[in-house]
């Protein structure tokens, strides 16, 4: 069962640049940390570790809401400047209180986040240092799906 903050049971991420619509990456986190289609494999950092409460597979992976995070080194496509990207996930908060990171890839320049804020799913993306950001109330402590298309700005 995921303890105070975030599992996540799915992560895929497609970008254009590369061939339109081509998958680039995915993780099922069904107790493993590498990459169905490339060759990435995420690091465990904190103590994150793997749940059985899981909305696809038998498995995913349990944050405790201090300092749980993964990591990942890019390489290949994935460290490529992106114009286009898309990033899907399924998550499920134990609450919606305080500001939880679900994904967070870039810098200061360029980059991609997700996260649940005060009862708000939130995403924000920046193209040349420029940021636009959406969001939506979102109270629920149920396996929810979110998916983000981001395209040349």
């Amino acid at each position: 069962m995921c303890r105070k903050a975030t599992c996540l049971a799915f992560l895929l991420a497609a970008m254009g640049q590369i061939s339109y619509g081509a998958l680039v990456a995915q993780w099922g986190f069904d107790n493993v940390l590498t990459d169905s289609v490339g060759t990435l494999t995420w690091t465990a950092n904190g103590g994150a570790s793997f749940s059985t409460d899981a909305k696809q597979g038998t498995h995913s992976i349990s944050f405790d809401g201090v300092d749980d995070y993964l990591s990942v080194t890019p390489t290949g496509s994935l460290s490529v400047l992106f114009s286009t990207k898309t990033v899907s996930l399924w998550f499920k908060a134990n609450a919606t209180s305080g500001t939880q990171v679900l994904f967070d890839e870039g810098g200061s320049t360029n980059g991609l986040a997700i996260r649940v804020n005060n009862g708000r799913l939130e995403v924000a993306a920046q193209d040349n240092q420029v940021t636009a950001s959406v969001g939506v109330d979102s109270t629920s402590t149920e396996w929810t799906h979110v998916a983000v298309a981001f395209d040349n700005g």
